[in-house]
């Protein structure tokens, strides 16, 4: 048998996940976890939120929106930056940095999502969501509002939009509206802090 004719053996279940690892959406995702990580350790080092906007002053909004959103984007909590933020700047300053930073993660994760193929984890977050939530299309605006009130709705409905491809406009005025109520009550909560 000539050495041309020799069959490849099959990429194994190993050599398909390294070669996974080295596309543009997932090292995209693992820088996106690296910075957060590496974020949140600068954070928590320097004193936590609350040390950040008393250390930048009036900067300090503009620094807290894009903090979170890539706490927003990664599965990290986030909700500790409205708190603060309302804190320091009052309820409507808080309200405006939660509903921009949550929307900014929520459109970071949706363009990764559409960048990947997987969907194996995603459709196993969906399975865990409510049934009457699971009834609605994805694409659908009351499951892309609604979803994100559920704990860890707020990720699945990102992925999962992205990967069934839904419009991204859609997408962005869903995440908006959806953003609005928790902004509010994170907002509340820091502003009640501030008159204790």
């Amino acid at each position: 048998m000539p050495p041309s004719a020799v069959a490849l053996p099959a990429p194994t279940r190993l050599r398909r996940i390294a070669r996974s690892l080295w596309r543009p959406s997932t090292l995209l995702a693992l820088a996106l976890i690296g910075g957060v990580v590496a974020l949140d350790q600068w954070v928590r080092a320097i004193g936590g939120p609350e040390v950040l906007i008393e250390r930048f002053g009036v900067g300090a909004p503009l620094l807290c929106v894009p903090v979170q959103t890539l706490l927003a984007a990664a599965p990290v909590p986030s909700e500790l930056f409205t708190v603060a933020a309302s804190s320091a700047y009052g309820w409507l300053a808080g309200a405006a940095i939660g509903v921009l930073g949550w929307t900014g993660g929520s459109m970071i994760q949706y363009g990764l999502a559409r960048k990947s193929t997987s969907s194996a984890a995603a459709e196993a977050g969906l399975a865990r969501l409510p049934a009457w939530l699971r009834r609605f299309p994805v694409g659908h605006p009351a499951f892309l509002i609604i979803g994100r009130w559920i704990p860890m709705g707020y990720h699945v409905v990102n992925v999962m939009s992205g990967i069934r491809r839904v419009p991204a406009r859609r997408h962005l005025w869903c995440a908006i509206v959806g953003s609005v109520p928790g902004a509010v009550v994170w907002a509340g909560v820091g502003a009640g802090v501030q008159l204790l």
